[in-house]
């Protein structure tokens, strides 16, 4: 991701809407390495409590006062002009799921075969369209249009993101678009989106197993890669254990625990 951004403000002088990033480790040392005292780039990492909150508040008010009005209409899918990097690190749900109140894309560029795409569709339930790489669980979340084009070469990879970041941007960035009595462009896949998501609701995954399983089941052991919770599909398990035992069922997780 990195990389298909510093490709774009190589060529352009500027980032085609506001990007809010999230994680640590080598995306951090990336984006440091990159942006570290660019105009474009500002550190949110180290915000808590009210300072995020206010941060979040201003950049949602943002898009509202550059369209020039006072009425309630959606923002600009992507505004033009004084965009930036907003790094923001770790963070907890509620503070993502405030940031995906704001977004109108989540960017998915994982190379990598996803088990499930849990972070694809937690974006998916606030509406928020997903642009990735459409590859193992991430295939059912990724709309046609959104899919960026795979390659072995990852430098073909850095170019199929930046390409496809600004091809979006500039489809999605009209005004007019907002002042139309038809759904925009932008609004018609957001619905989608949460059409996709309600496939997935908490009663629905709980249906299906109860499907599957015998009568007079009382006990259920699930299998995950670990026991420890770390996000992902593990994340996935023990939401699925909650809810069988809140059904009174006695549920065991079976894995590896890396605490220990």
């Amino acid at each position: 991701m990195v990389g298909a951004l510093s490709e774009i403000v190589e060529k352009t002088g500027e980032l085609p809407g506001n990007i809010f990033i999230f994680g640590e480790g080598d995306l951090k040392r990336e984006l440091f390495q990159s942006f570290a005292g660019n105009i474009l780039f500002e550190d949110c990492s180290r915000l808590r409590g009210e300072e995020i909150l206010d941060k979040i508040e201003f950049l949602s008010n943002l898009e509202y006062e550059e369209i020039g009005c006072n009425e309630e209409i959606p923002p600009t899918p992507l505004y033009q002009g004084g965009n930036k990097i907003y790094f923001f690190g770790w963070q907890s749900q509620a503070i993502l799921r405030s940031i995906l109140e704001i977004s109108h894309f989540s960017l998915m560029p994982s190379r990598f075969l996803e088990t499930f795409g849990l972070a694809a569709l937690e974006s998916l339930s606030e509406g928020v369209p997903v642009i990735g790489f459409q590859k193992g669980g991430l295939i059912p979340f990724i709309s046609k249009e959104l899919i960026i084009s795979f390659s072995e070469n990852d430098n073909e990879n850095t170019k199929a993101l930046a390409n496809k970041i600004v091809e979006i941007s500039e489809k999605y960035s009209s005004f007019s678009a907002l002042m139309e009595e038809e759904k925009s462009d932008w609004e018609i896949l957001s619905h989608e989106s949460r059409r996709i998501a309600d496939g997935y609701t908490e009663g629905r995954w709980i249906r299906q197993i109860q499907d599957i399983l015998p009568n007079g089941t009382k006990k259920i052991l699930l299998a995950s890669d670990y026991t420890t919770l770390l996000g992902g599909i593990e994340t996935h398990v023990q939401t699925i254990a909650r809810a069988l035992r809140q059904q009174g069922y006695e549920v065991e997780i079976f894995g590896w625990d890396i605490t220990k």
